[in-house]
């Protein structure tokens, strides 16, 4: 487990509490801390990292072509960074109409923090992070993804997380492989929405992302987290 603050962290970590995560585990509530260097940070237009190493032979296509379990993280490019492809925005056509789109964009890729409002009450946000090589562990993607939850949250608990997914895909429009996250899910309390946090760090690529759900209840959280399916979903390195 790393001991130091990762690099880039602060840039991570301001999306993941601007979401104000807090929730009941274990019949104890926790709150994230703010680090205190975090008001410093600010979005870098370029990766600072070395350049990608692909071993030769790598095959991306094969790669994303098949689930992203966490052992076929071992499968990535060395420092090419996993991100997320979104048609969000993108509505159906009904009757030879197009409707509004469900989703309100309100924020776009500031400092890799994409997030949405729904028409039903819905917030969806997502992060890409780079330059995480210090809360990485070699060759273990889901103790790498583990390790972060602890980093944000010590008092976390590993059995409150649960291995969910999302789609793994280049083209959204098309059927696609899987990806494995860790994920927190808290269910709604009197005024508290139902929210869901799910992460997936990439020891290899030395990068991560998050995704966050609330919804005014359950029910309506797991119905908008199915249709989101098909207009978000992380996006496979092209190397």
């Amino acid at each position: 487990m790393p001991g130091h603050r990762p690099r880039a962290a602060g840039v991570f970590l301001f999306g993941l509490l601007a979401v104000s995560l807090s929730a009941a585990v274990s019949g104890c509530s926790f709150t994230l801390k703010v680090p205190q260097d975090t008001s410093t940070i600010s979005p870098s237009p370029t990766p600072s990292y070395a350049a990608p190493t692909v071993t030769p032979g790598h095959n991306a296509d094969a790669v994303a072509a098949k689930d992203m379990t966490w052992a076929a993280g071992n499968t990535l490019s060395a420092g090419v960074p996993v991100g997320w492809g979104d048609q969000l925005l993108q509505a159906d056509v009904v009757n030879g109409k197009t409707p509004p789109p469900s989703w309100k964009l309100l924020r776009s890729n500031q400092a890799g923090w994409t997030q949405y409002q729904h028409g039903n009450g819905c917030q969806l946000s997502y992060w890409q992070t780079i330059n995480q090589q210090g809360l990485m562990v070699t060759n273990d993607d889901r103790a790498s993804t583990l390790a972060l939850f602890k980093y944000l949250v010590p008092s976390i608990l590993p059995e409150t997380l649960k291995v969910t997914t999302m789609r793994w895909a280049r083209q959204l429009d098309k059927p696609s492989p899987k990806i494995e996250l860790l994920s927190l899910r808290t269910p709604a309390q009197g005024k508290s929405p139902a929210k869901l946090y799910s992460a997936r760090m990439f020891n290899r690529a030395g990068s991560g992302i998050a995704f966050s759900l609330s919804c005014p209840n359950d029910a309506l959280l797991d119905a908008t987290f199915n249709s989101v399916q098909s207009g978000l979903a992380v996006l496979p390195p092209q190397q």
